[in-house]
């Protein structure tokens, strides 16, 4: 090779060089995140656990960090949390699953949701109010995904101008999974419901649903809010 060529190649190869710093801070951010979501697949089974034997419904709200890659993301805080105790269902055995940790609260509400709060979470959006909530047929069976009512709860013109006011961001999301037909013997939601806030309406999803619906948010460094809401399936064998 000329000398010319090794030079060029040089230059090349620094080029494509990260800084040490840069990486090791993106490799523990990467890991950090991988972490969360496998935490957040144990809470779900750990609930799953607890509220089989009474057909309970939960609601999970918390507030996190962003995750600050390629994409903005909310992520699900690291928390400590026991198994459910064999033999103990409900809300007391939901409650010992996060006895260890000083950020979760554990409350049932007068319609028999146990509901779970980590962090300060502000939920402004959750208040907002929806005169009419009209769902297509394959809303009424599929909470999440595409198309499904989480999707059409957000995308209400009224959920988006508050939204808006309040300096809040929806996460954009991939979905992949499988759609549930409309068929009546199916767990299914009206076709429309009146007068209710965003919260109301998710309750609705909670206890219509096995699963969970999971409220989600962080603060951007630009100040704005960036909120992600979605459902767990209780998955079968679980």
């Amino acid at each position: 090779m000329k000398l010319g060529g090794i030079v060029l190649a040089i230059l090349l190869v620094i080029g494509t060089i990260t800084p040490l710093d840069a990486r090791s801070a993106q490799g523990s951010q990467d890991q950090s995140r991988g972490e969360r979501l496998h935490r957040e697949e144990t809470v779900i089974k750990d609930l799953h656990l607890a509220l089989a034997h009474t057909g309970g419904a939960a609601r999970i709200y918390f507030h996190a960090a962003c995750y600050q890659g390629d994409d903005s993301r909310v992520l699900f805080p690291v928390i400590d949390v026991q198994p459910p105790q064999s033999g103990e269902s409900g809300l007391e055995a939901v409650q010992k699953i996060f006895r260890n940790d000083k950020d979760a609260r554990v409350t049932e509400t007068r319609s028999g949701i146990v509901t779970i709060v980590i962090g300060k979470v502000s939920g402004a959006i959750l208040s907002t109010k929806l005169p009419l909530l009209k769902l297509s047929r394959s809303a009424r069976y599929n909470p999440g995904g595409p198309g499904g009512a989480i999707d059409t709860i957000e995308s209400a013109a009224v959920v988006k101008a508050a939204a808006h006011k309040l300096g809040i961001h929806q996460e954009p999301y991939f979905y992949i999974g499988l759609v549930e037909p409309p068929m009546k013997t199916l767990p299914h939601l009206p076709p429309e419901m009146r007068n209710v806030t965003v919260d109301q309406a998710l309750d609705t999803i909670a206890k219509t649903f096995p699963g969970v619906v999971v409220y989600g948010e962080c603060t951007r460094p630009d100040g704005g809010v960036l909120i992600d809401i979605n459902f767990d399936w209780f998955k079968t064998g679980d």
